[in-house]
């Protein structure tokens, strides 16, 4: 009715089509672009710290909701963007891990990867989302893995409070915050010269995540929420 209409219309972190299939235009996030985003992040770390000096000791767990295209999509990215930074990282040793998309759950199952990998003395982790992530950090805490020996980035910053609030070293070295204010604010501006200036609408818009980490985690606090 709003397309009959010559209503313009956008979608924002959704997807929605029209009567006859036709996707709306759409604002938000690529979840491939995004795990690219993070597996460039932990390769950077990891060369930052030395580890591609020798990787025989390093495994990563590629946290997966297997059930999930849009998880599976972000995994996918990680390990591609990762790849590209490090290509001789061999690829045996990143390790498919599935879980259910929570936390509790991913401690459970890289408790039992860790245990699994009695020769892997650091870890990288990517995942679905910051519960994936965080939750593979808490199992090598509980193996009593120091923070150094551990890269981890998530996904959505939902646990960065949780990870960086205390202040102490963590190998949870930061995530892929999903700024929703911004894709608001681009979705009023293409609808705003839709509307003005008679401008069409770009099928797809992606928006670009923000890293939060430690160095930062002060100053992103009023977007994170937390208190």
């Amino acid at each position: 009715m709003a397309k009959a209409a010559g209503i313009p219309i956008i979608a924002v972190d959704d997807d929605i089509t029209f009567s006859n299939g036709d996707p709306v235009p759409y604002v938000g996030l690529d979840a491939y672009s995004i795990g690219l985003q993070v597996g460039a992040e932990i390769a950077r770390l990891a060369v930052a710290e030395g580890w591609d000096k020798d990787f025989s000791n390093v495994r990563i767990a590629s946290i997966e909701d297997q059930k999930a295209d849009t998880c599976m999509r972000r995994n996918k990215g990680a390990q591609d963007g990762f790849l590209k930074a490090l290509p001789g990282f061999p690829t045996d040793q990143i390790l498919s891990v599935p879980y259910d998309n929570t936390m509790v759950n991913s401690i459970d199952v890289v408790s039992t990867t860790l245990v699994a990998n009695p020769d892997a003395t650091r870890w990288i982790f990517w995942s679905c989302n910051d519960d994936g992530v965080l939750g593979g950090v808490r199992a090598t805490e509980n193996a009593g893995i120091a923070p150094e020996n551990v890269i981890g980035v998530g996904i959505d910053g939902s646990r960065a409070c949780e990870a960086f609030g205390a202040g102490t070293p963590t190998g949870f070295r930061g995530t892929m915050f999903l700024v929703s204010a911004r894709h608001g604010e681009a979705a009023i501006k293409l609808l705003y010269e839709a509307v003005k200036n008679g401008a069409e609408i770009p099928p797809i818009n992606y928006q670009d995540p923000m890293l939060i980490n430690a160095a930062n985690f002060e100053e992103t606090k009023p977007l994170t929420g937390c208190s």
